[in-house]
C-alpha cells in the first residue's frame, strides 16, 4: 500500500481503494465552531478512496459501460452502408443508362457499317449489262465488272469510328461499373471479428481502397458515358464512317484497354498475396478469386512434379502455403504485411494501422455529440505511440488533456464539464505523475474551478477535490517546496470548496489549513517577503467569491464586502489560528519589508475587516506574541 506519512498527527494517507483515512489535526474548538463534530478519529466519509486512473468513472456521460469499440463500429458502419449504398444505386443508373444507349447507338450502327462494304456483286452485274445493252447499238465497247471500283468516302471512316468508339465506351462503363460492384461487396463482407479487429480490418480495406483508386475509377464513370455521347452527337454530325483498317485499329486498341483493365483486376489481388503488400489489392471480384484458385492449382501441380526434386523451404515457399489456405478474400486481408507474424513482432505496423483507424474516427466524428464518449473510451486504451497517431498530437498524454481536445468545439455543458474536471483529479492522484506534472495539474484544477461552467458538485465531488489538494501538499512535504503561485493555487480551491460545500464538507476544509501552514513554512528557502505577501493575497481571493456572473462563471475579482458564506470560517477557533500564522510573518518580515509598502498597510485592513464581517473585534486577529515556527521544524 502506497502512503504519505503526516509529521503532525503521524497518521498515514493510503491512496489505494479502501476508505480512505486521513489525518485530522486536533484544535480545541468553541461549542459553535463548525469544526467541532469532525472526529479526530483517521474516518472520512469517502468510501472509495482517491480516484485514479483505472478506477470506475463515477461523473462520465454516458457511463461507462459495455464496448465502445462495438459502438463505434457500428457507427462506421452506418457511415459505410450509406456510402456504399450511394455508389451502388449510382453503378445502377449508370448501367440502366448505358443498356439504353448502347441500343440506340447499336441501331445507327446497323445502317452505318454497311457503308463500310463493297455493294452486292450480283446487283452491280444486273445493272452493268442494263448499261451495256442499252448501249448496244453504239460503238462504245462493253464495259467489264472489273472496270468498276469502289471506295469508301472519309466522311464514312470518321462517323463509324465515332459510333463504334461510342458503343466500345458504353459497354466499356457497364462491365466496369459491374466490377465495381463486385469490389463493393467486398468491401461491406463481414469477416466475424472482434469489434477492435474489425476495425483495423475496415481500415485495412479502406486504405486499399484509396491506394488501388477504386473511388477514382467509381468516378469515372460517368465520364466514360459522356465521352460516349460527345463521340456519339461527333458521329452524327460527321455522317459517314468507313470499314477499313483504320476502324479496325482505333477499335481493337479500345476493347483491348478495356479487356485489359477488367484481366489486370483479375490478376491484381493474387500478385498482392503473392508480394506480400502491406495492403491487400482492393480489386476482388469472383472472376479475381477464380483465378486465385486456378494459380492455386497450378502451383500445387508443379509441386507434384517436382516432387522428386529437393526443393528449399524458403520463406517464399513458408508464405505460398499460408496464402494458399485462405478460403475467401476476408481471410486474404488479414494475411497482408500488416498482420503478417512479421507486423505482429513489430508492433509499430499494428500501432499505425489501429492508429490510423482511430484517426478517421477522431477526424470524422469529434464534433458528434453522441459518439465522442466512446470515442473518448477508445483512445485512452491506445498506447502513447497510437495515441499520436491517432490524435496527430505528441502533447495528449493525460486523459484530460485528451479530453479537452476532443471536446473543444462542442457546445460547453454542465455533464462535459463535470467529468473533464474528474479526469483532471485522476490525473493528479495518478502514480505515474511526476510532480512537475501534478503542479500542472492543480493550476489547471484552479483554473476550471474559477473560469469553467459552474458546475453543480455533489458532497463526494467536493471531498475529492479537498483530499486530492492535501495529497499533494503532503506529498511535498518531502519533496520539492511548492512554488508561491501553487500555494495560492491550492488556497483558492480550498476557498472554493468551503464557499460550495456542506455543513460537512467544511469541517473537512479545515484540514487543508494545516497542509498550508507546512507549506508556507518550507516556502522559498525561507523567504520571509513571500510568507508574508501570502497573508494579504488569502484575503485578496477571499474576496473573488462574491458570487457568479450570469453565464454561470466565477465573477472577477472585487473588493465587495466578504458574503455570509464565510460567516462560519471566519468565526472559527481554527481560521483564527491560521490567520495569526500568517500575522506572525508579517512581524517577522517588518525588518525586511518596506513600510511604505501597500501590502503592510492592507494587510492590516484585511485583518480588521475579517474580524468585523465575523462579529470580532478589529484586534482579534492581531497575533501579538504569536511567533511563527522556525525553518527548522519544517525539515
Amino acid at each position: 500500500m502506497n502512503s504519505n506519512t503526516d509529521s503532525r498527527s503521524g497518521h498515514n494517507l493510503p491512496v489505494e481503494n479502501e476508505v480512505l483515512k486521513f489525518p485530522i489535526h486536533t484544535i480545541p474548538y468553541k461549542s459553535d465552531d463548525p469544526a467541532q463534530s469532525l472526529k479526530t478519529t483517521n474516518d472520512a466519509p469517502l468510501t472509495s478512496g482517491l480516484w485514479a486512473d483505472g478506477d470506475q468513472y463515477r461523473y462520465a456521460v454516458p457511463p461507462r459501460t459495455g464496448d465502445h469499440w462495438e459502438r463505434i463500429m457500428k457507427r462506421i458502419d452506418l457511415y459505410d452502408e450509406d456510402i456504399c449504398k450511394g455508389w451502388r444505386e449510382d453503378i445502377d443508373t449508370l448501367l440502366v443508362f448505358a443498356g439504353l444507349f448502347s441500343a440506340a447507338v447499336t441501331a445507327f450502327l446497323i445502317e452505318s457499317y454497311g457503308w463500310l462494304q463493297q455493294p452486292d456483286q450480283t446487283t452491280n452485274l444486273l445493272l452493268l449489262q442494263l448499261k451495256q445493252q442499252l448501249q448496244s447499238g453504239n460503238d462504245t465497247d462493253p464495259l467489264e465488272a472489273s472496270d468498276i471500283g469502289f471506295s469508301v468516302t472519309p466522311l464514312a471512316i470518321r462517323i463509324n469510328i465515332f459510333w463504334f468508339s461510342s458503343l466500345a465506351l458504353s459497354l466499356s462503363c457497364a462491365i466496369v461499373g459491374i466490377l465495381c460492384k463486385q469490389w463493393l461487396r467486398e468491401y461491406r463482407r463481414d469477416a466475424a471479428l472482434s469489434p477492435r479487429d474489425a476495425l483495423m480490418l475496415r481500415q485495412t480495406r479502406l486504405e486499399s481502397f484509396e491506394k488501388w483508386k477504386v473511388n477514382d475509377i467509381l468516378s469515372a464513370l460517368p465520364l466514360l458515358l459522356q465521352a460516349a455521347l460527345v463521340l456519339f452527337f461527333a458521329g452524327i454530325v460527321d455522317l459517314l464512317w468507313s470499314l477499313n483498317t483504320v476502324v479496325a485499329v482505333v477499335l481493337t486498341c479500345e476493347i483491348g484497354i478495356a479487356l485489359a483493365i477488367v484481366s489486370m483486376t483479375t490478376v491484381l489481388p493474387s500478385l498482392a498475396l503473392l508480394m506480400n503488400a502491406n495492403l491487400p489489392c482492393a480489386y476482388k471480384s469472383p472472376q479475381a478469386w477464380i483465378f486465385y484458385r486456378l494459380l492455386h492449382s497450378s502451383v500445387r501441380l508443379v509441386e507434384r512434379i517436382s516432387r522428386g526434386t529437393q526443393v528449399t523451404r524458403s520463406s517464399f515457399r513458408f508464405h505460398l502455403d499460408s496464402i494458399f489456405r485462405i478460403k475467401n478474400w476476408t481471410a486474404g486481408d488479414r494475411l497482408c504485411h500488416r498482420f503478417s507474424n512479421t507486423a505482429a513482432s513489430d508492433n509499430f505496423l499494428l500501432n499505425d494501422c489501429l492508429g490510423a483507424a482511430m484517426h478517421w474516427v477522431y477526424s470524422e466524428y469529434r464534433d458528434n455529440v453522441s459518439m465522442t464518449p466512446h470515442i473518448f473510451y477508445c483512445l485512452e486504451e491506445l498506447d502513447e505511440e497510437t495515441l499520436e497517431i491517432a490524435t496527430g498530437k505528441n502533447n495528449l498524454k493525460s486523459n484530460y488533456y485528451l479530453y479537452c481536445d476532443l471536446i473543444k468545439d462542442l457546445p460547453r455543458s454542465q455533464e462535459r464539464q463535470k467529468f473533464a474536471l474528474e479526469l483532471l483529479i485522476r490525473d493528479i492522484n495518478a502514480n505515474t505523475s511526476s510532480h512537475v506534472q501534478q503542479s500542472l495539474h492543480i493550476s489547471h484544477l484552479a483554473s476550471e474551478l474559477r473560469f469553467g461552467v459552474a458546475v453543480n458538485m455533489d458532497e463526494e465531488f467536493v471531498l475529492q477535490i479537498i483530499h486530492t489538494i492535501r495529497h499533494f501538499a503532503q506529498c511535498s512535504f518531502d519533496g520539492p517546496a511548492l512554488s508561491y503561485q501553487l500555494l495560492l493555487e491550492v488556497a483558492y480551491i480550498f476557498l472554493f470548496c468551503w464557499r460550495d460545500g456542506s455543513d460537512d464538507v467544511r469541517r473537512h476544509c479545515f484540514l487543508v489549513l494545516d497542509d498550508l501552514e507546512r507549506c508556507i513554512e518550507r516556502l522559498a528557502n525561507a523567504n520571509l517577503t513571500l510568507r508574508a505577501k501570502f497573508g494579504f493575497d488569502f484575503t485578496w481571493l477571499m474576496n473573488q467569491f462574491t458570487g457568479t456572473n450570469p453565464e454561470g462563471h466565477v465573477s472577477q475579482p472585487s473588493f465587495d464586502p466578504l458574503n455570509s458564506f464565510y460567516d462560519p470560517l471566519i468565526c472559527s477557533e481554527r481560521f483564527s489560528l491560521f490567520v495569526k500564522f500568517l500575522d506572525g510573518y508579517h512581524h517577522s518580515a517588518n525588518d525586511v519589508m518596506d513600510p511604505s509598502d501597500p501590502i503592510v498597510s492592507a494587510w492590516k485592513q484585511q485583518k480588521a475587516s475579517l474580524a468585523i464581517q465575523g462579529g470580532l473585534p478589529a484586534s482579534h486577529f492581531d497575533s501579538q506574541h504569536f511567533q511563527p515556527p522556525s525553518d527548522g521544524s519544517s525539515s
